[in-house]
């Protein structure tokens, strides 16, 4: 997610932000939220849970008992899930693979199909307009990464996700 965006869903809620500031608070406050509420598997943190920093719950079920009465005045009787990932290209990125294209041409090589990227994936509860987790690697997405995104979301009355298995996220990262 780009700090523009992030200031337009600041100012849905009535903050006020540029997007310099939030670059900023990601540089102070980043590594802090991955040590207090990182998604850690095997003692590395693997995304974080968006939810326990913003509510101080860790998941979906602790969400609906810690909020019972403000989900029941909002009408909201159950809470659905998704999941999605995206592969942004890499500052640059396009220039390298058109200049690297031009020379596996002149070699007779086939092109490369994509620029390098990274990969963010977020978890996202639709109904509370809220994001539940999320993960930016600089990896491709693989199953362990989805499961441990999906984490907060455990317990979700429904989850829709457009996952890709690891093997098809690899295939569009590289």
């Amino acid at each position: 997610m780009s700090p523009t965006s992030v200031e337009r869903q600041l100012q849905q809620i009535g903050i006020q932000v540029d997007r310099h500031t939030v670059r900023r608070y990601v540089r102070l406050f980043g590594e802090f939220l991955a040590e207090q509420h990182g998604i850690t598997v095997a003692e590395k943190s693997l995304g974080q849970n968006v939810l326990a920093a913003l509510c101080d719950v860790e998941t979906v079920d602790e969400f609906k008992d810690e909020y019972a009465e403000e989900l029941t005045n909002a009408g909201i009787d159950e809470l659905a899930g998704c999941a999605n990932e995206t592969y942004p290209v890499k500052k640059g990125a396009k220039k390298e693979l058109y200049e690297e294209n031009m020379e596996r041409k002149q070699e007779g090589k086939e092109p490369r199909t994509h620029p390098d990227s990274f990969t963010v994936g977020c978890g996202y509860l639709p109904k509370l307009d809220c994001y539940a987790s999320v993960q930016c690697r600089e990896t491709a997405f693989a199953s362990i990464l989805a499961n441990a995104l999906g984490l907060p979301l455990s317990s979700v009355a429904y989850s829709v996700t457009t996952m890709r298995t690891a093997t098809t996220a690899l295939s569009t990262a590289v």
